[in-house]
């Protein structure tokens, strides 16, 4: 069923006030967000990954213990990027309201049946 024109005029009111209020919820509603921020941080993920394993081997094979170290610590920092930027979507997604409203709704009819029995 379409909207009529007053309905149409109000949203678009609506979307216009949001954008305005808070252009950051807008854009990422939409998916416009900023991606380049995310190719460079997995492009410096990966580029600290294979530093550190090069590093890593380096100091095994001169037997100093120090730059073994230092490249382990460069690779564990590439990794933790890449993880790091993997789970903030999947967290976001999990607490997502409507999913949240649902659980606890199942709760509170758990808890209410439980009382009858």
């Amino acid at each position: 069923m379409p909207l009529s024109e007053h309905e149409q005029r109000v949203l678009e009111q609506m979307e216009l006030a949001l954008s305005a209020e808070d252009p950051k919820l807008v854009s990422t509603l939409t998916g416009s967000g900023p991606k380049k921020p995310v190719r460079s941080r997995t492009l410096l993920a990966v580029i600290l990954v294979v530093l550190g394993i090069v590093t890593l081997l380096g100091g095994l094979i001169a037997k100093l213990t120090f730059v073994g170290v230092i490249g382990f610590s460069l690779a564990l920092a590439g990794i933790y990027l890449v993880i790091s930027r993997t789970s903030a979507p999947k967290l976001a997604s999990r607490n997502h309201p409507s999913a949240r409203s649902t659980f606890i709704s199942r709760l509170e009819e758990r808890w209410d049946n439980r009382e009858e029995q």
